[in-house]
């Protein structure tokens, strides 16, 4: 008799997204996306992971990631799902992104963006709260962070606005953080700073 064994998945929904607490192997993402009908999405460059991105990027040598596109009927912004994977297939790191310059956006650098319907930060708040309010069912209070609303800024960058989050329960790590910029600003001369407006989650497994 043959031994079957599986991976139990605890798949969080929230309308149309999902997160994924259990670590999966690459074989199993497939499966996990299929149930979205997600399309998967092949980036035009290579993906490189800093270390303040992801705490183990140094140790890890990770594979080119798996993107795909889901559909949020919730939200007018499409979320991205990106797997990090290693050699062994394990994957170590999956980022849920709400992002108007994310990898499958076609993006005019040229347009107006001053009455962008994604300068409505209500809406960036509410979708914030929504994404805390579903992980926070599923692995307990934040340990670490209020989610306020805090204003930022930085030579170079202008001035932002984040709201950030951190669980750490079941073996893994899930930030969720929100970047909110306004400023359209031409820097120098080829140099322009557009908006960002973001929503991100990361989680990955110690």
């Amino acid at each position: 008799m043959k031994l079957l064994t599986a991976t139990i998945f605890v798949i969080l929904f929230t309308g149309s997204t999902c997160f994924q607490f259990e670590q999966p192997i690459k074989s199993d993402i497939k499966r996990i996306e299929k149930q979205f009908e997600s399309e998967q999405f092949k980036p035009k460059s290579m993906v490189f992971l800093a270390d303040d991105f992801f705490p183990n990027a140094g140790t890890y040598d990770l594979e080119q990631p798996l993107v795909y596109v889901r559909t949020d009927k919730q939200f007018h912004v499409q979320p991205e799902v990106k797997y990090y994977f290693t050699p062994d297939d394990t994957v170590r790191l999956i980022t849920h992104s709400w992002d108007t310059k994310g990898v499958s956006k076609n993006i005019n650098y040229n347009q107006d963006f001053s009455k962008s319907r994604e300068q409505d930060i209500d809406q960036w708040n509410s979708k914030f709260n929504q994404l805390q309010s579903e992980i926070t069912s599923e692995l307990g209070t934040p340990t670490e962070g209020t989610g306020e609303l805090k204003s930022k800024s930085k030579s170079g960058y202008g001035v932002w606005k984040e709201r950030n989050l951190k669980w750490k329960a079941n073996g893994c790590t899930t930030e969720l953080k929100m970047i909110w910029t306004e400023q359209d600003t031409q820097l120098s001369e080829g140099i322009r700073l557009v908006p960002t407006f973001r929503i991100r989650s990361k989680t990955y497994w110690n």
